[in-house]
């Protein structure tokens, strides 16, 4: 049966009709195809070699793959709350992480290591690269497709993120073959929908910006294909019942934890859930995919982005394909009828759009490159088709191949020798470390069976994953070693432990080696619970200056009027202000250590006061004039909670007590409501008592109203 004109591309030009499949894609020439492998082996050179190096950070988002991998294959697959197959991991915020899965199978493999972790997503960004190749021979018959992974191999923002475990590298390269199986659904087989669904949803699944990427795209392509799809309908309709199987763990996923999306939101900052107007979010979402699809953001230089996710000197993308690149889309614009083409430019419009969440950044939009790889390679093709000579047409193709292999090759290079010295903000920017502080850590597990380590978390984001990922889990090894530092020895901090345990921790102290940082020294040095600090080892940064001191320290003999005095200050109140309802209003309180008393009534949940002291925590208004009460409303974090309200209506007035209860598994919102309480009330006394968490605790309180 001849192939209808929608579905094949002619063999002079893509788009036009051909009379078969065997005229659509006709064999290339062998020399092609050995191309092809070379532009894949350089693409795969630049992407594994020395992957432990460079970048030269180890970041808590990278461990926490292939840890959440070994726990799953220590659970029997299950999550921790039995789930078989979970989709969905917490670290932070609740995110669909399916590369989780990848890295079970190296895991179970391989063990973990930086160099393993960090291979299984160089591994899976091949993927990525063969796709563009494919789309450019099957979707655009270039002359050029070989030279696909070389076109994805010479830019910056791809080659930084592909050798890192993050997730959104694993989202670019399914959303490379997502777009791949869409142009092949349009111009070879409506078969090729049901890999098209499958790979958008790994991509949907991989990340959580990927999830509106893929959304759009789809949403697009269904409705600028319409009569295509009309026609096969049969297909259409196999595939939309396929993506609603697919669709089932995010449906039990959003059921579970239906606040998981609002919380996501929170983290990244997103504007969406800002107390702002609803026409200014809309503004900032423009301005935001305005930037993600600039030119200027792209192909210069930014400061924009956090160092960590930027190449020193590098533009994200070269600026020498931008000119290529434009030529390749005025061709896509002109040909939009072309299938191919129309698919080009509409993943192009869809991959920046998680600027439409949130501020700009370079790992919410690595998607991009994959569109404008394939826009370069077809404007070079168009302009190497007006080469006629087949000397000259020869040594063309012999630069194509020559140019971008040594850019590709020159910047690993580069990033190898030089990328240590780019930025020296190794601490709290770079975060330079994990790998190379438990290299000596394990050489202290090792000589000595009784030594103890804490590992301070002042220098990275999340470093309690780092024990997790470089020993294993429930090793003798693992047991000995904690997260700790100097501020441990703050009068208040011991005095909230409960003595036998506190007991315990200082007779440990000799014992224990302790990592720090220089300021974390200094502070030792001068600490008054510490009398003796003794350095046992220096690790220096890149650059050779003191990075990290691996030190033994000695208690104060007077620590138990260390402690005295802690408890003490943690039992007193503090006196502060608020303004609820207009109207200012004197507080004794708990001591706070983060946010402030205007975090309680801004009528924002995102905002908190951290109480840090008695358990209960105690909030003491006193209002002037009395007002009237005939609610209190609070909300908290997750957990067991017991309520107490005391009012007062006058200084020799008996007070009334109402008391209530609530726990859960995420934040909730209690509601007390004065029933039979005094007409006004002058001093109104709340107690937050954490059940079963002893006599000092943490108490989070998001919002406090007063009705």
């Amino acid at each position: 049966m001849r192939p209808s004109a929608e579905v094949v591309s002619g063999s002079a030009e893509p788009g036009s009709p051909d009379s078969g499949r065997s005229q659509r894609f006709p064999p290339a020439p062998r020399w092609e195809y050995f191309a092809f492998a070379g532009a894949l082996a350089v693409y795969a050179i630049t992407r594994f070699w020395r992957l432990g190096d460079y970048p030269i950070y180890f970041f808590c988002d990278e461990a926490f793959q292939p840890v959440a991998a070994e726990e799953l294959l220590q659970r029997g697959l299950r999550d921790t709350k039995g789930r078989l197959f979970p989709l969905y991991f917490t670290n932070g915020a609740w995110v669909p992480l399916l590369p989780v899965w990848i890295h079970v199978l190296t895991v179970a493999l391989f063990g973990k290591s930086v160099e393993v972790a960090r291979a299984t997503s160089a591994a899976v960004s091949l993927l990525g690269a063969a796709a563009i190749a494919l789309v450019l021979r099957y979707g655009f018959r270039s002359r050029l497709w070989w030279v696909g992974p070389l076109a994805l191999a010479v830019i910056p923002a791809h080659f930084l993120h592909s050798r890192t475990t993050f997730e959104t590298a694993f989202s670019t390269a399914f959303f490379a073959c997502f777009l791949l199986f869409y142009v092949l659904y349009r111009t070879a087989s409506p078969g090729f929908l049901y890999p098209t669904v499958l790979f958008g949803a790994f991509s949907f699944y991989s990340y959580s910006v990927g999830q509106l990427i893929v959304a759009v795209a789809a949403l697009l392509l269904a409705i600028v294909d319409l009569p295509y799809h009309a026609r096969n309908w049969r297909h259409v309709l196999a595939g939309v019942a396929l993506a609603a199987v697919l669709f089932v763990p995010l449906y039990r996923f959003r059921r579970m934890e239906p606040q998981a999306a609002t919380g996501q939101l929170a983290r990244v900052s997103s504007y969406w859930v800002e107390p702002i107007p609803l026409l200014q979010k809309a503004r900032e979402a423009v301005r935001s995919y305005g930037r993600a699809v600039s030119p200027k953001y792209w192909f210069v230089p930014n400061e924009r982005d956090l160092r960590r996710h930027r190449m020193a000197g590098y533009a994200h993308i070269p600026m020498f394909l931008l000119p290529f690149a434009a030529i390749g889309l005025l061709v896509c614009l002109w040909r939009f009828r072309s299938p191919p083409h129309r698919t080009v430019v509409i993943g192009a419009l869809a991959a920046p759009a998680g600027a439409l969440l949130t501020a700009t950044g370079i790992t919410r939009s690595l998607s991009f490159v994959v569109p404008v790889a394939i826009l370069a390679l077809i404007g070079a093709d168009t302009i190497f088709r007006l080469i006629r000579p087949p000397k000259a047409r020869f040594a063309a193709a012999l630069l194509v191949f020559a140019l971008p292999a040594f850019a590709a090759m020159s910047m690993l290079r580069d990033a190898l020798v030089n990328g240590p010295y780019w930025y020296r903000d190794y601490a709290w920017g770079q975060q330079w470390g994990a790998r190379q502080i438990f290299e000596v850590v394990r050489g202290y597990l090792k000589r000595d069976p009784k030594v103890l380590v804490k590992l301070t978390s002042e220098w990275a984001n999340g470093a309690d994953t780092f024990p997790r990922f470089f020993l294993k889990r429930g090793s003798p090894e693992a047991k000995r070693v904690g997260m700790g530092n100097v501020l441990d020895f703050e009068s208040e901090r011991m005095a909230s432990l409960p003595s036998p345990i506190l007991a315990a921790e200082i007779e440990r102290v000799p014992r224990t080696i302790y990592v720090m940082t220089p300021q974390e020294l200094e502070t030792a040095k001068t600490s008054e619970a510490i009398s003796l600090v003794q350095v046992d080892q220096v690790l220096n940064y890149p650059d050779g200056t003191p990075g990290f001191y691996f030190a033994r320290l000695t208690p104060s003999p007077a620590i138990k009027e260390i402690v005295a005095r802690g408890r003490e200050k943690l039992h007193a109140l503090v006196d502060g202000n608020v303004e609820v309802d207009g109207r200012a209003v004197s507080v004794r309180h708990t001591r706070i250590d983060i946010g402030r008393l205007e975090d309680l009534v801004d009528g924002n949940l995102r905002s908190l006061a951290r109480f840090n002291g008695t358990n209960p925590a105690i909030l003491e208004l006193h209002f002037t004039p009395p007002r009237p009460l005939r609610e209190v409303r609070l909300a908290l974090t997750a957990g067991s909670w017991d309520v107490r309200l005391e009012l007062v209506e006058g200084e020799s007035a008996r007070p009334r007590s109402y008391e209530a209860s609530r726990s859960g598994d995420r934040d909730l919102e209690m509601e007390i409501p004065i029933d039979r309480g005094p007409a006004k009330t002058a001093v109104l006394r709340i107690e937050i008592r954490q059940v079963d968490a002893g006599d000092f605790t943490v108490v989070h309180l998001r919002e406090l109203e007063l009705r």
